[in-house]
């Protein structure tokens, strides 16, 4: 039976390695963009069959679904978003026989939250940040500095919100900022520090009930640095502290049907459970450039109960997302020489040769803005 791929996403590079992955294998990918139309670039890519914009209307995106669902064709759903992720969730049992869509069985939204997921992980041998829950409005205690304040559920606000402070002075002023943008609580955690600190991301998915390790990525920078998604990395066999067996019992307890990052700092000779995310890694594409394609493999195993071995080069493995890093060389987060050695040496997963137009289109937008921002300061 023929096969597609739908794609729910906001206009973002995680998308477009989404995309190159199962586009180079053949597979139709058909687009539902939840950002606005006009300066967009996922959707130029080579590789999208068709894209509809359907905001983050629910009802619209559930319809296409069934709109394409109709010719017989099976059709997998990737959502690459929270939001995404979890009004597929809440749907999976009333799309056609022929979708097949990553699911919780209808509980991701109880598993999105960082407190429960924290909780798991505990109960599953991993180690976890000292933290606390905090309703808005409510008085509380906490010494632990420096700390770091987040959204509990990613989907109630925005990455940039998350914020470090080093004292309870900040603590409070910061906890008055998150009441200010409406939200109802926030996660507090020590933010961890020490020798050899960086984050570590372990990529995977999970079919019938078995869950298989794709990658292991360990961040060498990110944009913007210290709360960023990855910009230059290593992809690695395996890492110190790292319990493999305990990141499956933790998928497999969830019950969790899909592509799944699950992510940890690294400090001290320890790796401590951030948060998992239930949907693809931004980095996954940097996994199909060195032979393991994860969308790819999901949708193979789901379809014929086949599961492929991986097997890596001995050699590094370095990538980068050269369009965010770009940005730390010019902020002098590092000096450009060591900037442009590691820039020639590491697989780029934003800029390759035989997809370019969404490249230029991204770029082109970049120097518009600009160009307006540096006019505005005149």
């Amino acid at each position: 039976m023929r096969k597609i791929a739908i794609v729910i996403t906001e206009d973002h590079y995680n998308a477009l390695g989404v995309i190159r992955s199962l586009g180079q294998k053949k597979i139709p990918v058909y687009l539902l963009l939840t950002t606005a139309k006009g300066k967009t670039y996922t959707d130029k890519s080579k590789y999208v069959t068709e894209v509809q914009f359907v905001s983050h209307d629910a009802k619209s995106i559930i319809d296409m679904i069934g709109k394409y669902s109709k010719n017989n064709s099976e059709c997998y759903i990737y959502p690459l978003s929270d939001f995404s992720a979890e009004l597929i969730d809440q749907n999976y049992d009333k799309f056609n026989t022929n979708v097949i869509c990553p699911n919780m069985k209808g509980k991701m939204n109880y598993f999105q939250n960082k407190m429960n997921s924290k909780q798991l992980a505990e109960k599953h041998g991993m180690k976890t940040a000292p933290s606390l829950l905090l309703q808005i409005g409510s008085p509380f205690i906490w010494e632990i500095f420096p700390a770091i304040i987040k959204p509990v559920i990613s989907q109630e606000g925005i990455k940039g919100d998350i914020t470090i402070v080093d004292s309870l002075e900040e603590l409070i002023v910061v906890v008055g900022e998150f009441e200010k943008k409406g939200y109802q609580q926030v996660l507090i955690e020590e933010y961890l520090t020490g020798k050899d600190e960086h984050m570590v991301e372990v990529l995977g998915y999970s079919c019938k009930e078995k869950v298989f390790i794709d990658g292991i990525i360990k961040k060498i920078r990110e944009y913007p640095m210290g709360k960023g998604s990855t910009s230059f990395a290593e992809i690695v066999h395996m890492h110190e502290g790292l319990n493999l067996d305990s990141v499956i019992s933790f998928i497999k307890e969830t019950r969790f049907d899909g592509l799944f990052d699950m992510e940890f700092k690294y400090v001290n000779g320890t790796c401590y459970f951030i948060e998992c995310n239930y949907r693809n890694g931004a980095p996954s594409y940097a996994l199909t450039q060195v032979g393991c394609n994860l969308p790819y493999n999901w949708m193979m195993s789901r379809a014929n109960g086949k599961f492929e071995s991986i097997k890596y080069s001995d050699k590094q493995m370095f990538f980068m997302c050269e369009q965010t890093d770009l940005l730390n060389a010019l902020k002098r987060e590092l000096p450009l020489k060591e900037w442009i050695n590691q820039y020639r040496k590491a697989n780029k997963i934003f800029m390759i040769k035989d997809d370019l137009k969404p490249v230029f289109n991204y770029y082109i937008s970049f120097l518009k803005m600009l160009v307006v921002k540096l006019c505005r300061r005149r």
